[in-house]
């Protein structure tokens, strides 16, 4: 599916700001993950960030059964 950049904008930033949504736990691992790439979170790439979120994301779902 081609989306146009406007679409893709649009889908990131939701990607990212549902980040502040999940629980202090979650948010606390997350940035444990992000600190072991060796990059702080502002030299993150958007890709870089979203994967990790998404990586987690899944692994918890795998986990936990469909929640955080």
């Amino acid at each position: 599916m081609n989306t146009s950049p406007q679409e893709q904008l649009i889908s990131i930033s939701q990607q990212i700001g549902s980040i502040a949504e999940k629980s202090n736990h979650y948010t606390e691992v997350l940035a444990k993950r992000i600190s072991q790439t060796g990059k702080t979170i502002q030299n993150l790439t958007i890709s870089e960030l979203i994967e990790i979120d998404a990586d987690y994301t899944k692994y918890c779902n795998d986990i936990y059964g469909g929640g955080e």
